[in-house]
């Protein structure tokens, strides 16, 4: 991308962390069938807000059909009870939080890929610097879960490696139903005694 997009770059990439972070505190204090389609849904009417307030865009009878209805949506979810019969506020308040960040890097991301003059190279290095910012972090915050997650890997891993899976003897193979019925048969009792012996 071009020189001029590298601060929406950085800024699309603290962004996309923002969110990060305080999509899983809304996991942490509420459900994700709430936190989840509330932060997805208030983005929309954050940026119809914010194009419409700051950037001048006029919004035609349709979209506005659309906004009104997708705020009903998110404000039937924001009252939603917990098994106890108690509203989770601190949920509501994180899910929002959310739909800020997801908003402001919808804004930020789109102007940066029109200022870098191409789309797919604009959100490679955003999906770079995401990466690296997200597992940078995760090192200092959690230092001992990147271990874990890397060890877990690995014993996954090696459960499916085929040395981890039983051998079975060219021998045992070829004669294996035969040894499953009993048979006094001296060809088939020839066949299980070299089984037996492999």
């Amino acid at each position: 991308p071009a020189v001029d997009a590298l601060p929406w770059l950085a800024a699309g990439v603290a962004l996309h962390l923002g969110y990060q972070l305080f999509l899983v505190a809304g996991y942490r204090a509420g459900d994700l069938t709430q936190v989840y389609p509330i932060a997805r849904g208030s983005a929309p009417l954050i940026v119809a807000a914010v194009s419409v307030g700051a950037l001048g865009v006029a919004l035609g009878r349709v979209e506005l059909l659309a906004v009104v209805l997708i705020g009903g949506g998110v404000a039937s979810l924001a009252l939603v009870r917990r098994a106890d019969g108690a509203r989770n506020p601190r949920a509501v308040a994180m899910a929002l939080g959310t739909g800020c960040f997801i908003a402001a890097y919808s804004l930020v991301d789109g102007t940066g890929a029109r200022v870098a003059g191409t789309a797919s190279g604009y959100w490679t290095w955003a999906a770079l610097g995401n990466a690296v910012t997200f597992t940078v972090w995760t090192a200092v915050a959690r230092p001992g879960l990147l271990g874990a997650l890397a060890r877990a890997t690995g014993r996954r891993s090696s459960r499916g490696s085929p040395a981890a899976r039983p051998r079975t003897s060219p021998t045992r193979s070829w004669c294996g139903p035969s040894c499953t019925r009993r048979s006094r048969s001296s060809r088939r009792f020839g066949r299980c005694r070299s089984c037996s012996r492999s």
